[in-house]
């Protein structure tokens, strides 16, 4: 909460620390109230502040447990995280990407089955187009992240659409529209 960049920057990064330690130091962070003010650096502040910010956040959500990350998410991390994939940082993008992962995991894991929660989150934070625009990212770590991103958790269904409007050749000709 200080005016003081450095001090912003110096705190971050003390957090960023911890929350690369064990799933208790990172609940820890977690209980201390801290995430909220994280979320609003990354969403707010200048670049050195933002990308500190930003690996705590990442940090804890690749080494937190489900209900950690969990927490997380309902405390808005998703939008704060795709905000930074089109910087210039590659290594900021490869630790967004896994952050996004771990978050996606979980919300795989807790959705028992049914429609993974955090899928439409990114999308609707424009996480996806993003990823997206990564593919044409001159570090293949960066492609390879964001591919596999895309393949895993966000696979275009529109292809299996397509087979079932493609036309079915018959003797008589072709009939379009039969579902087959």
């Amino acid at each position: 909460m200080s005016e003081k960049k450095e001090i912003k920057k110096e705190a971050c990064w003390m957090l960023s620390n911890i929350t690369a330690g064990s799933a208790a130091q990172i609940d820890g962070v977690c209980q201390s109230g801290c995430i909220p003010s994280l979320i609003h650096l990354v969403n707010t502040e200048e670049f050195n502040i933002r990308k500190e910010a930003a690996y705590a956040l990442c940090n804890a959500c690749i080494g937190g447990s489900v209900p950690i990350v969990s927490g997380l998410v309902s405390a808005g991390i998703l939008p704060a995280l795709c905000s930074l994939l089109d910087l210039a940082d590659a290594e900021l993008i490869l630790a967004v990407c896994s952050a996004l992962g771990g978050a996606l995991s979980a919300g795989e894991a807790s959705a028992a089955g049914g429609p993974n929660p955090c899928v439409p989150l990114v999308d609707e934070a424009g996480g996806v187009d993003k990823l997206e625009a990564l593919q044409m990212h001159p570090s293949p770590a960066v492609y390879e992240r964001a591919a596999s991103l895309i393949d895993t958790y966000f696979a275009d269904t529109s292809a299996v659409d397509d087979a079932l409007l493609a036309p079915t050749a018959t003797p008589e000709g072709y009939v379009f529209g039969s579902g087959q």
